[in-house]
This record gives C-alpha cells, structure tokens and sequence, in this order.
C-alpha cells in the first residue's frame, strides 16, 4: 500500500473562499475541525493530467467525458451497491457520478469543486 501525505484544503463560509493546505497547514486539525467557518476537504493523494492534486469534494471530468464529484466511501476497495458510486481501489475514494463512468481512476482533469463551481445535475 503507498503512503500519501495527509493534507486539506478548506472552504470558508464566510469569505466565500477555497484555503489551500499552505494557508492552513500551522493550525493544528483539531484547530481546523473546530472552526465553524471551515469545511474541510481531504487529499485523495492523486494529481490529474496536468498535475492538480484531487481533494474530496473536487468535481471532475472523466476520460469518458463525464463528470462527477469525489467523495469518500469509507470502506477501502468497496465497490458499492449503490449505482451511483464506484470506488477508488486503494483509499475508499469514490466519484458520485452525473453520468455513466466506471472508476476513479478514469479521472482525466479537475474542473471545479462543489463551492465554487457545483455540479448541475440534469
């Protein structure tokens, strides 16, 4: 099993901004965790095809030409019953798809996340 680094980034609700992992990185997790202004999104430990690393919460289009939003199943290796999920095979990660793809590691590019730019389902 590879090793990857533990990072975040974070949306703050009230600047209405995305905080990369080096405006966040000295305060401690639980510091962050306990900041009603943060939500935390976690580093899946991935880069895309120009290189962006893939947080959960990251939309993402696929070599297939569809997209979806990565999220965290849990359950390392689980491919999910649920049609709507397909699951990284080596941490949990999943993508939450909008259209027909099979797993993550068909990620082509990031495109967005769900604050700034969400996903318009239909």
């Amino acid at each position: 099993m590879m090793n990857r680094e533990i990072k975040f980034k974070a949306w703050d609700k009230s600047e209405k901004r995305m905080l990369p992992w080096e405006a966040i990185r000295t305060h401690s997790l639980v510091q962050l965790l306990n900041d009603e202004r943060l939500t935390l999104f976690q580093y899946t430990g991935l880069h895309d095809k120009n290189g962006v690393e893939i947080y959960e919460g990251d939309i993402v289009k696929t070599i297939y030409d569809t997209t979806g939003v990565i999220t965290f199943e849990g359950c390392p290796g689980h491919i999910g019953s649920d049609s709507h999920f397909y699951s990284f095979p080596i941490y949990g990660w999943a993508i939450k798809k909008s259209g027909s793809f099979r797993s993550f590691n068909t990620v082509d590019e990031v495109i967005g996340n769900i604050y700034e730019n969400p996903l318009k389902e239909g």
